[in-house]
């Protein structure tokens, strides 16, 4: 028998608890994020922390000579978006970071359950080769899962009923 790789520790409401605070938390967000269409993302792209620290450095120069500064930029919204930017990025840290716990605990969750019932069908399959009354119709239903791994589909004309 085969090791779980997660072990259930949820208390009976902390599913409950956490999509409440999800609820609180995407209430909190309204109106403040911005929704981009996938091309806008592809233009717009991704900043990277050189071009955080880079940008931080041009704020620094900009402060000290000011003239430098073209006419049309606006320097009182660049340095409060900067301070924005600032802001912003250890928040997306942590939702990453949580993203990622969730991510890898779903993957342990549905590891486990994909095993367990590959071990009931297996079950399924000896019963039925050894003509347990009831196994032939469970193994018909979840045989279709494999039925044509590791095989060449057939036509229609050649299928026949699963045989444990």
């Amino acid at each position: 028998m085969r090791k779980p790789k997660f072990d259930p520790r949820f208390k009976e409401d902390d599913l409950n608890k956490i999509s409440n605070a999800l609820g609180e938390f995407e209430t909190l967000c309204e109106g403040l994020l911005e929704t981009m269409t996938p091309e806008e993302r592809q233009r717009y792209g991704r900043v990277g922390n050189s071009t955080l620290e880079w940008d931080t450095r041009v704020r620094t120069h900009m402060q000290q000579r000011p003239d430098f500064a073209p006419s049309y930029l606006n320097k009182e919204s660049f340095y409060q978006k900067l301070g924005l930017q600032q802001q912003v990025r250890p928040i997306i840290n942590r939702l990453r970071a949580i993203l990622e716990n969730w991510e890898d605990t779903e993957s342990l969750i549905n590891y486990d359950v994909d095993n367990d019932a590959r071990e009931y069908y297996q079950n399924v399959k000896t019963l039925t080769a050894k003509s347990i009354p009831g196994a032939q119709t469970i193994y018909n239903d979840l045989y279709s899962r494999y039925a044509n791994s590791g095989r060449k589909e057939s036509n229609d004309n050649n299928k026949e009923t699963p045989k444990g």
